[in-house]
C-alpha cells in the first residue's frame, strides 16, 4: 500500500518515515507475537473494511476457512465448551506455527 496523498510530519519528513515496509517484513507476520485482529463480524467484506474494488471479484483471490487444529483458530476462537467466544480484539501474546492452508498465505486480508 502506497498514500497517494503522503502528510507531512513536523520534522520536515514524511509521517510513516521509518516504519519498515511490509516487503521488508519476516514471512507469516500474521502469526508473529503482537499481531493483532479486531472482530469485524461474519461477513467476508465487512462494513467497517475497505478494499480496492479490483479485489473485491478478483478470481484470483482465495478465502478459506482456518483448519479446526490451527493454533491460530484456537487463539481466534477463545472457545468455551463447543462454542467460539470471539473477543472484539485479540493480540497474540506468542509466535504460532503455520498449520494446514496457512502454509500457502503471505498477507491475509480478512481472517
Amino acid at each position: 500500500y502506497r498514500d497517494r496523498f503522503p502528510k507531512h510530519d513536523l520534522t520536515g519528513g514524511y509521517i510513516g518515515d521509518g516504519y519498515p515496509l511490509c516487503v521488508d517484513l519476516p514471512p507469516k507476520m500474521f502469526l508473529r507475537k503482537g499481531a493483532k485482529y479486531k472482530l469485524l463480524g461474519d461477513n467476508p467484506r465487512p462494513q467497517a473494511f475497505e478494499d480496492r474494488q479490483d479485489l473485491l471479484n478478483d478470481p484470483s483471490i482465495k478465502r478459506f476457512v482456518l483448519d479446526i487444529d490451527s493454533p491460530l483458530r484456537e487463539k481466534l476462537c477463545n472457545a468455551v465448551g463447543d462454542e467460539c467466544q470471539y473477543d472484539v480484539v485479540v493480540t497474540l501474546d506468542s509466535n504460532l506455527e503455520p498449520f494446514g492452508q496457512e502454509l500457502l498465505v503471505d498477507e491475509p486480508r480478512v481472517v
